[in-house]
């Protein structure tokens, strides 16, 4: 059915329309060509994009927490390319600290360096003591170091200078440990235990039944340390008083680490201890075979965390923090004398005797990583880079892509 041509009042629709439309468009005019003049173009404007600013993490002393947990969970994984060398005239055996851009770093003749973590380079160097056997530790703009010929000082560390020192009359190579309040904490050999503040005047110390070789741990608001005596040790940080201390016998020579409220470590008499931070009861013992002379690094957290620590007989142990049980091992080939480190779920660790630096996935302990050189302590990082101690070596090493 066609449709309907509406009329009104005799004219049809479709008229009207096309009337309006010519109207409009001719606004009752002649039509003229309208010329537009050419538009200039515009010049292209370059915004520069800013890169975000890489996000770095101090290691201020030594296991970098003062729990010494030698844990950081981010950073970069292998492959790896060598960003940088810089090489001493001395055994460089404990890792260097992290603080903002800069490494500190003691070498076995008692030289303290500063390093740019970006380039090597030397910023300053100074001599404290005649040998040196501990990492330093970094605060508010100081530097703490100890020495094996009885050296205790705090230094400028931008210029290197020395702020305060003193004699403490005994070797010592527990590395110091920082509260918040930046009061400093280590061993001696003569077995004393000392607390001292900002000033370098001495908050309190305590005698122990043998040699304070490792540094230091905090925890809870106690201090623990192991003895050549045998014995491990909880003491009040604030006051110096004895809460507990039990002697498993041999002698303790490895730094603890306290996770979970127990307090970790390992003896020359080759065995991983565990006791409970609160009242020093063992938990659970494994012996690995060999002397455990480094400290151990926590993996994980909660119920699912683990220890994993080398052993000299060339063993790397990967245990339960929550019963001692075996996750994985790894058989290195030589001898393990340091502690190892756990970056970004990859653990690193040195073998003295075949001389190699080598990582494993911290959950199966699939190998990850070699580097042709190993000695001590095995590695640190800021999240960006990773620096290896080698020898007479420090070497930084960068992500491939």
């Amino acid at each position: 059915m066609k449709p309907k041509t509406v009329k009104i009042a005799g004219v049809s629709l479709a008229v009207v329309a096309i009337t309006v439309i010519l109207l409009l468009v001719l606004g009752g005019k002649s039509r003229k060509t309208v010329h537009l003049a050419p538009v200039a173009s515009l010049p292209t404007l370059k915004v520069p994009v800013s890169q975000p600013k890489p996000v770095t993490f101090d290691w201020p002393e030594y296991g970098r927490v003062s729990s010494h947990t030698q844990n950081l969970n981010v950073g970069p994984r292998p492959p790896f390319r060598t960003l940088w060398q810089a090489h001493d005239t001395s055994l460089l055996e404990f890792s260097p600290v992290i603080a903002g851009s800069y490494l500190y770093q003691i070498d076995n003749q008692g030289y303290v360096s500063a390093r740019s973590a970006k380039t090597g380079d030397l910023i300053w160097q100074i001599r404290i003591g005649s040998l040196a056997a501990a990492a330093p530790a970094y605060s508010q703009g100081r530097l703490y170091v100890v020495m094996l010929s009885g050296q205790v000082a705090a230094l400028n560390a931008q210029t290197g200078k020395v702020i305060w020192s003193w004699q403490s009359g005994s070797r010592i190579e527990s590395s110091p440990v920082l509260d918040n309040q930046g009061n400093i904490y280590f061993g001696s050999q003569s077995g004393t235990l000392y607390s001292v503040n900002q000033q370098g005047q001495i908050r309190w110390k305590e005698n122990t039944d043998g040699a304070l070789k490792g540094s230091p741990s905090l925890a809870y608001g106690n201090v623990y340390i192991g003895s050549y005596g045998g014995t491990i040790y909880s003491f009040k940080q604030t006051t110096g008083q004895p809460v507990w201390q039990t002697t498993p016998g041999g002698q303790f020579y490895a730094t603890a680490t306290i996770i979970n409220h127990m307090v970790i470590a390992g003896n020359i008499d080759g065995t991983v201890y565990a006791f409970d931070s609160g009242n020093g009861r063992l938990i659970w013992q494994y012996n690995t075979g060999s002397y455990v002379y480094g400290a151990a690094a926590e993996s994980g957290h909660g119920n699912l965390a683990t220890v994993i620590v080398g052993s000299y007989n060339g063993w790397l142990y990967c245990l339960w923090v929550a019963n001692g049980q075996i996750r994985w091992q790894r058989h290195l080939g030589g001898a393990i004398s340091g502690a190892t480190t756990v970056i970004d779920n990859v653990v690193y660790v040195a073998d003295i005797r075949i001389s190699k630096t080598l990582g494993y996935n911290v959950l199966n302990g699939k190998s990850l990583f070699s580097y042709p050189s190993g000695g001590f302590d095995a590695a640190v990082s800021d999240g960006q880079t990773i620096y290896l101690s080698n020898w007479n070596t420090l070497t930084a090493l960068t992500p491939k892509n």
